[in-house]
C-alpha cells in the first residue's frame, strides 16, 4: 500500500519537474535573444539533478515498463526493454542523486535569493 503512495508522490514530483524545465528554458531567453547567465546555468544543473533523482526511482522504473511481464509480447517491447534496463542500471545511484539534488536545490535557492536581493550582479552573455 505504501508503494502506491510512493508512486502518487512521484507523479506529483514529475509535474513539478516539468514546471522547473519550463523555467529553465525561459531563463535562457531574454527579449527573444539567447541569454546565458550564471543563474540560468545553476538552474539547469539543479533541474538535471532533480530529473536524475526522480528518474532513478524504483517507482519510475515501474511506470516506464517494470510492470510488463514479457517485453516480446508488449507493444513497442524493444523500446520498453531498453528503457527499463537503462533505469535498472541507474537505480543504484538513486541515493547519490538524492544528496546531489538536495544540495543543488539549497544552493540554487540561495544564489537566486542573493541575486534578487542585489548582493551581486551575475555574469551573462546575450546573443
Amino acid at each position: 500500500m505504501l508503494n502506491n503512495y510512493h508512486r502518487y508522490f512521484l507523479l506529483l514530483s514529475l509535474v513539478v519537474i516539468v514546471f522547473l524545465w519550463v523555467d529553465v528554458v525561459r531563463a535562457f531567453t531574454y527579449h527573444g535573444h539567447v541569454f546565458i547567465g550564471l543563474g540560468s546555468l545553476v538552474m539547469l544543473v539543479n533541474v538535471i539533478l532533480l530529473t536524475l533523482y526522480s528518474g532513478t526511482c524504483h517507482s519510475f522504473r515501474y511506470l516506464m515498463g517494470g510492470r510488463i511481464d514479457a517485453f516480446s509480447r508488449a507493444r513497442g517491447g524493444r523500446i520498453w526493454e531498453r528503457v527499463t534496463m537503462t533505469l535498472n542500471r541507474l537505480n543504484p545511484s538513486h541515493g547519490a542523486f538524492a544528496w546531489y539534488s538536495m544540495f543543488s536545490v539549497a544552493l540554487t535557492d540561495v544564489y537566486i535569493r542573493l541575486l534578487m536581493a542585489g548582493f551581486f550582479h551575475e555574469p551573462r552573455l546575450i546573443f
